[in-house]
């Protein structure tokens, strides 16, 4: 094609991205989570012009392809974006794919960067999806990663609190006769109000999953029962004492991972620099 833009914020993104970028968007623009990532292009050999929208906050960033610097520009905050538009010679982008490469001149811890509130990602995946669960704080992964509910409870400032797992899916009792499914009401009801809850399902949490369980996720907003639900996602951010029904963000399937993000949807500890809309003119 003589033009195209892609937007790199979209879900169709995904599909530019090489590995090291944070799994979501965030106001307009998809960031980094390395200090040299790529994107996977399909550039035409008879050279154009090519506008990337970047932010940092790395100060500044050079863009390569094909062992060749083609450019560089200085960078300000996340949410300032910078223009910068490069030539790109004929018979240079001759690869099947071309990796355009991003190499910001550094990355910054995303606790210097969070300082009102932390930044919270949870992602979680059945059995059939990748059989995992995550749950970040200012991207360090704090789930324990089991079948069924990995919990989190937070503090308002982002200090993790405890991190649980609830088997729901298990009908084993423990020597006490308590299930799963009452430990995990028992767990979620004693929090003070405005404790941050974190939720992710690994594998399977619906089979044993109990009435007593799903009001106290009510009770933080979160709307979904999970029961009927086999192998289903299901991803949450809630906060204790924020009834409202709808208060909760939250995400749950079956046919793709369940993901949820406040702040930055960040998957690592440090930040370089981030990409919004990407657009080529042919020659």
């Amino acid at each position: 094609a003589d033009a195209w833009q892609i937007d790199l914020a979209q879900p169709a993104g995904n599909l530019y991205l090489a590995e090291g970028w944070m799994p979501a968007s965030h106001n307009g623009a998809r960031y980094a989570v390395r200090q040299q990532v790529e994107l996977l292009l399909d550039l035409p050999d008879t050279g154009g012009q090519l506008s990337l929208e970047l932010f940092g906050p790395a100060p500044a960033v050079e863009i390569w392809l094909a062992g060749q610097r083609l450019g560089q520009t200085s960078l300000s905050d996340i949410g300032t974006p910078h223009r910068l538009t490069i030539e790109v010679p004929p018979q240079l982008a001759t690869a099947l794919v071309d990796r355009l490469e991003l190499r910001f001149s550094q990355s910054v811890p995303l606790a210097r960067i969070q300082t009102d509130e932390p930044a919270l990602l949870a992602y979680s995946a059945g059995e059939e999806m990748g059989n995992h669960a995550r749950i970040f704080i200012n991207g360090r992964n704090v789930a324990r990663d089991e079948r069924g509910y990995n919990l989190v409870a937070v503090s308002a400032k982002g200090g993790l609190l405890e991190s649980v797992v609830f088997d729901t899916h298990n009908a084993a009792e423990t020597a006490t006769g308590v299930s799963a499914s009452q430990q995990m009401a028992q767990w979620l009801t004693q929090w003070p109000a405005g404790t941050v809850i974190v939720g992710a399902v690994r594998d399977e949490a619906s089979a044993q999953l109990g009435q007593d369980a799903v009001d106290a996720l009510a009770r933080l907003g979160v709307r979904t029962d999970l029961r009927g639900k086999f192998r289903w996602g299901h991803a949450f951010i809630g906060t204790v004492g924020n009834t409202a029904s709808d208060s909760a963000v939250e995400e749950a399937g079956v046919l793709q991972p369940a993901l949820v993000a406040v702040g930055l949807p960040a998957n690592g500890e440090f930040i370089s620099g981030g990409v919004g809309k990407v657009e080529w003119q042919s020659r």
